[in-house]
């Protein structure tokens, strides 16, 4: 049996980078200020950011920490869900669904002076999509939404709740399939500093 959940709406990419100042400078010098930005970006949500890693480290010596990565789409009337069960529409009822408040905070601890978290989101119309093969009877009651409320990141008043991951009978997909940054329009980065 083939299982097929394709999330579609307002797509929200997130990383938290762990820099320091000597780092932004180096990458700015190295790489120039747009190329830059867009290296920590692909870094932060791209889909191929281990390239990226490589081409900074053998640049300056250095690995970006990434202590925070997501993707997913938001919670809004925007959101659609298709369930698909051997290539045919499969009509579902409510999902039930589990929320992490994320805290830049978090990711911060340990911080000397000069480090910074840097903030690298982009934004757009996107898709999750995912696939699992398995032999049992399926059940609609096994799929469990993975959310990630970003409200004190994006400072938002109130729940912004981001869809990052399905799980079907406690198991992420075989196949997942993120919106990897392109169509997505990026945000400048935003520093933090401890």
């Amino acid at each position: 049996m083939k299982l097929d959940i394709t999330l579609v709406g307002n797509y929200h990419a997130l990383g938290l980078l762990r820099l320091n100042r000597y780092t932004i400078k180096q990458g700015v010098q190295s790489f120039g200020s747009r190329r830059w930005t867009e290296i920590l970006n692909g870094i932060a949500y791209g889909p191929q950011p281990e390239n990226l890693q490589q081409a900074v480290e053998a640049a300056l010596g250095k690995r970006v920490e990434v202590p925070y990565s997501g993707g997913g789409v938001l919670l809004d009337d925007q959101f659609g869900m298709e369930v698909f069960l051997d290539n045919e529409e499969y009509p579902c009822g409510n999902v039930d669904g589990t929320s992490r408040l994320i805290r830049p905070e978090k990711f911060m601890t340990g911080f000397r002076k000069n480090d910074m978290l840097c903030e690298c989101k982009a934004s757009g119309i996107g898709a999750l999509k995912c696939r699992w093969e398995f032999d049992e009877e399926f059940d609609e009651r096994k799929i469990r939404l993975e959310y990630d409320d970003l409200r004190e990141v994006l400072n938002k008043p109130k729940a912004f709740e981001v869809v990052t991951m399905v799980t079907y009978d406690g198991k992420q997909p075989d196949r997942l399939v993120r919106d990897g940054g392109e169509g997505l329009t990026p945000s400048a980065p935003v520093y933090r500093i401890s």
